[in-house]
């Protein structure tokens, strides 16, 4: 399953710059200028849960829960893909695209 940081990354990919030894990186922190990650909105049920995700994986990471870790990056590929405004199909795509990477 895809992170957030992962389906965030996924949708940098066309602007991403490369490194000198021909691998990708971020180049400059400019590249956050063409990716759209709305401000935190304490209001939000959406980014509420993505936080309230985000203390849980801590803790099942932190007790060694790999299963339940990857319960909740799912979920979390899914309400960021919610924020995002991608369809189920586009989430699948890019977790496709991803997998065949590696």
């Amino acid at each position: 399953m895809m992170s957030s940081f992962r389906l965030a990354r996924s949708r940098s990919k066309r602007s991403q710059a490369r490194g000198l030894k021909g691998g990708k990186s971020f180049g400059t922190p400019s590249i956050l200028e063409n990716v759209r990650v709305p401000r935190f909105d304490p209001a939000n049920p959406t980014h509420l849960a993505l936080a309230d995700l985000s203390r849980q994986a801590h803790a099942a990471t932190a007790a060694g829960d790999a299963a339940r870790v990857r319960e909740i990056e799912a979920e979390v590929d899914r309400l960021a893909a919610r924020l995002w405004g991608l369809t189920d199909a586009e989430l699948r795509e890019i977790q496709e695209s991803l997998a065949e990477l590696g």
